[in-house]
């Protein structure tokens, strides 16, 4: 029974250790208009994600004194993002290091590859709510044809995003998949690198 104690209090303190050294979320991003209506993640999660990702994304692609173009923006990031190429630890801000962090502890959005790799979950509710809500037809079609044969990489999005970028900063459903898929999602590998080390 004395180790059974034991290990009880081992898990109690771990859990507590480990949640003591969490950065506590602060939404930073609550004035923005909602982004999207899914169920299976935090609502207000996925608003902060999306909204700390384009503030990220701004902040690296406008050149000083230049207005904020969040379209140039877009473009710049696309170009590189959907390569999976993009200067990750540059762009990301303290704030979405903390919002990866929150987005890792979400159940079910993130599957772990047979390689050790980090894939956003394309069968989750959250996914298919995406997909049925992206509002410009050919780059839903293009993503529903690549989930209906289990091919979606954002590699093979690059082509017609790179044509069609306005529509992400019309569609927030959209922008939401490149923030996971695009930025977060390699926000995640780098981290598992980081700790790997």
């Amino acid at each position: 029974m004395n180790n059974f104690k034991q290990t009880i209090f081992i898990i109690l303190a771990s859990g507590l250790l480990f949640s003591s050294c969490q950065k506590s979320m602060d939404y930073k991003f609550q004035d923005k208009q909602p982004s999207i209506s899914c169920d299976g993640v935090n609502p207000e999660l996925l608003k902060e994600a999306l909204y700390s990702f384009e503030n990220d994304i701004s902040n690296l692609y406008t050149r000083q004194g230049d207005i904020v173009d969040l379209k140039w923006a877009y473009m710049e990031f696309i170009y590189v993002g959907a390569m999976g190429a993009a200067p990750y630890s540059r762009i990301a801000s303290e704030h979405s290091n903390i919002v990866v962090n929150a987005l890792s502890r979400e159940k079910g959005l993130w599957l772990r590859t047979s390689d050790n790799k980090i894939k956003l979950n394309y069968n989750s509710p959250l996914m298919r709510c995406l997909v049925e809500n992206i509002s410009y037809a050919p780059i839903k079609k293009a993503m529903e044809n690549l989930l209906d044969v289990n091919a979606l990489e954002p590699n093979l999005l690059a082509s017609i995003l790179r044509i069609n970028i306005r529509e992400a900063m019309k569609d927030k459903y959209l922008a939401t998949y490149i923030a996971l898929d695009m930025y977060y999602r390699n926000l995640l590998e780098l981290e598992i690198l980081l700790e790997t080390e």
